[in-house]
């Protein structure tokens, strides 16, 4: 699509308020605005400063309202407020074409009901079910003895459940969700199908370029089989199960070492080391801090096999569409996925993935297969980067976006 504007005021002019901090990092965000612009897009944000974290700004996805994180409670909500108001305000005066909440749950209804009344297409974004999210983190802090936290993250997570399912979800003029799974969900409260688009996390395949194996890097050695999984460890990832799957695998294939790259907390970090402690591995384990992109994609052609562990116990992660494993197949890396709605869609779509259940004995099995299989040929790797491309790249899925902002910019839903 090539829509050259030259022109700033025939741009149509977006609000987006976001729940994301300010300045954005996430690739959902950054890679499917970058070409706004191009197809005829203005995009306003309205997002909150975050004050832990530094980072260039992303002029090209469009200008910034940033709530400012500085002082207590009262002064940030009594800022926030205001900026909400003047945003408001700018709408009634038809500054805007199209407005869209991005997982601001609770103050969605109130730019729902703004929009309407001006006659402006409303949009809500569900990147994740956000007072799903509330309520669980509720029942952790509530099982922990933390009383007073737990009844706030409660009362925010009914009040947003209650928002979204008779407010938000049955009369926005348009829905986007992650996943498959997630618009099954938010018909089940009530919203249209026929008003949901699917946009789900994808990859910049330009950015995943694949150089020549480096079979010694980090120091490993060249003949060693290498098991990778980057990502989080946190207590919703469950990491411990898949690990004891990889333990036992360890134990049988004394050439193969374990590598994780990323964060995690000191207590999920010592869970883990604990399970290879106890099948007396741990020495073939090796943790990896966070590292930029390029060096990762080194590290994920040089693994023989990929871990892409993500639970499916509850509505939240069932719905989401977990990016590891488009990555790693889109590096052309055999991998072991367990299932899940949207990873079990990609293995069957895709060549090289192993389906396994999300328990020790089927990472293990998995592992096996992987073992005794070898690397993806030269044809699967081709098959599953088309695929990707094709599929879930963030150019395509731009263009998904900007059809549809024009769709309801001529239907005026």
């Amino acid at each position: 699509m090539d829509k050259k504007i030259s022109n700033k005021t025939s741009y149509k002019n977006v609000l987006i308020v976001a729940l994301d901090k300010y300045p954005p990092f996430r690739v959902d965000i950054i890679e499917l605005y970058r070409r706004s612009k191009e197809n005829g897009f203005h995009i306003t944000w309205i997002m909150t400063e975050d004050s832990e974290r530094k980072g260039e700004i992303q002029d090209e996805i469009g200008d910034f309202i940033v709530i400012s994180a500085k002082g207590n409670f009262i002064v940030r909500y009594i800022r926030s407020m205001l900026i909400h108001i003047n945003a408001i305000m700018l709408i009634f005066g038809g500054k805007y074409q199209l407005v869209q909440c991005r997982d601001t749950f609770l103050i969605s209804p109130l730019y729902r009901a703004v929009s309407k009344i001006k006659g402006v297409p409303f949009i809500y974004w569900m990147s994740y079910p956000m007072e799903l999210g509330y309520i669980y983190r509720a029942k952790y802090h509530f099982k922990n003895g933390d009383i007073p936290g737990a009844i706030i993250r409660f009362t925010i997570g009914y009040a947003g459940r209650i928002a979204m399912k008779y407010l938000t979800l049955r009369y926005s003029s348009h829905l986007f969700v992650q996943s498959d799974q997630m618009r099954m969900d938010v018909i089940e409260d009530g919203a249209l199908n026929s008003k949901i688009t699917v946009v789900p996390m994808g990859v910049a395949s330009s950015r995943y370029i694949k150089e020549p194996i480096d079979y010694s890097i980090g120091g490993i050695r060249a003949d060693e089989f290498v098991i990778l999984y980057t990502g989080a460890i946190d207590a919703a990832r469950q990491m411990h199960i898949p690990a004891k799957g990889i333990a036992r695998f360890l134990v049988g294939f004394d050439k193969a070492i374990f590598v994780i790259i990323g964060s995690s907390t000191k207590k999920e970090r010592d869970l883990i080391k604990s399970v290879f402690e106890e099948y007396r591995v741990e020495k073939r384990v090796v943790f990896k801090a966070h590292m930029e992109l390029r060096e990762l994609l080194k590290w994920v052609q040089r693994a023989d096999v990929c871990i892409a562990s993500y639970p499916n116990d509850s509505p939240m992660l069932r719905s989401a569409t977990p990016t590891k494993l488009v990555e790693y197949i889109a590096m052309g890396s055999r991998v072991v996925a367990n299932v899940h709605p949207d990873q079990s869609y990609v293995i069957e779509k895709t060549r090289g993935g192993i389906l396994v259940d999300f328990t020790p004995d089927g990472f293990y099995e998995g592992l096996l297969s992987a073992h005794g299989t070898g690397r993806l040929t030269l044809e699967e790797q081709e098959f599953n980067a088309s695929w990707i491309k094709f599929e879930r790249d963030y150019e395509n899925l731009s263009d998904i976006v900007y059809k549809k902002y024009d769709d309801l910019l001529v239907k005026k839903i």
